[in-house]
């Protein structure tokens, strides 16, 4: 997740990718990245889980810009 200067952005922006990943119900693991001003912090939620798929990472790219999302 880029940095934002506003913090209501930054909750609006998390909120939606929150929503993404819970529209794909499924058994793949993910951890979020996000900026600060030292660089990224890694936010890990191990009981999480969402469905990779095409779909997902298109409304993920809408929401956090190209190249944001990273499948491993």
């Amino acid at each position: 997740l880029p940095r934002s200067v506003d913090e209501g952005e930054a909750r609006e922006r998390m909120q939606a990718v929150a929503g993404i990943l819970k529209r794909y119900p499924g058994e793949d693991r993910f951890s979020l990245y996000l900026q600060n001003g030292h660089g990224q912090v890694r936010l890990h939620i191990p009981e999480a889980r969402t469905r990779y798929c095409p779909d997902l990472e298109k409304e993920l790219a809408a929401v956090l810009g190209p190249g944001a999302v990273k499948v491993d």
